[in-house]
């Protein structure tokens, strides 16, 4: 109970931005969690391989990742596999590696092609957004808007927290094409299922007025 008292706190503390704690905790965390609490370790692995890549300590990162990979595999449970090739794949496109970072969210869905069709999975919303992402890092603006929305459509059903990704990736597109009215509508809904779904604004308030930044910018209005 106290290794997963010390998990959830980690978690938490992740989400208030205390790095520091939430490292302590997971790690503390790990070194208690009994083998079967295994999706307790692998949500632990996941937050120390995000705290990792805001350090930019990517070879940390990628060792997590493979304890993750290797755990998921050991239990088989495909949807904490699909989500340790999300990490996988987070870490790469860190250093700059897009498109083995394309591989391996492609490997993560196809991890998923078992689990039944008419089923909703955030896990899946969260690879088919970050495709779709990549692909328009990759300048394929076409193929990425329709994986965004694909993703979001899923993610959205799911009230996955990943659909912050969608909205801005695809403001970002809008506000390149010059569509700045749409651009802002797409920021000002992911605000407002933010509101609804009671999200804490240290998830999303500094990724949607970046983008806003962003998209000022584009219209010359730097005083914004």
């Amino acid at each position: 109970m106290l290794a997963q008292w010390l998990a959830l706190t980690g978690i938490i503390a992740r989400g208030r931005g205390e790095q520091r704690r939430a490292e302590a905790c997971c790690r503390e965390a790990l070194a208690s969690l009994p083998s079967k609490r295994y999706g307790q370790r692998l949500v632990c692995l996941s937050t120390l391989s995000n705290l990792a890549i805001v350090e930019a300590d990517f070879w940390r990162a990628r060792d997590f990742n493979r304890q993750s990979l290797e755990l998921a595999q050991r239990v088989r449970n495909p949807l904490f596999e699909a989500l340790a090739h999300y990490d996988r794949a987070r870490v790469l496109h860190a250093r700059g590696q897009v498109l083995r970072a394309l591989d391996e969210v492609r490997c993560g869905l196809q991890r998923l092609h078992g689990l039944p069709a008419q089923r909703l999975y955030a896990v899946r919303a969260r690879l088919v957004l970050y495709e779709g992402y990549l692909l328009t890092v990759r300048l394929q603006p076409d193929a990425g808007r329709a994986l965004l929305r694909s993703g979001l459509a899923e993610a959205r059903s799911c009230r996955d927290i990943s659909v912050l990704i969608g909205h801005c990736a695809i403001a970002g597109l809008l506000g390149r094409e010059g569509r700045f009215a749409e651009a802002f509508a797409e920021l000002a809904e992911a605000e407002r299922l933010m509101h609804i779904w009671d999200v804490p604004p240290i998830y999303y308030l500094a990724m949607i007025t970046l983008v806003k930044c962003e998209i000022w910018l584009l219209q010359g209005r730097v005083d914004l």
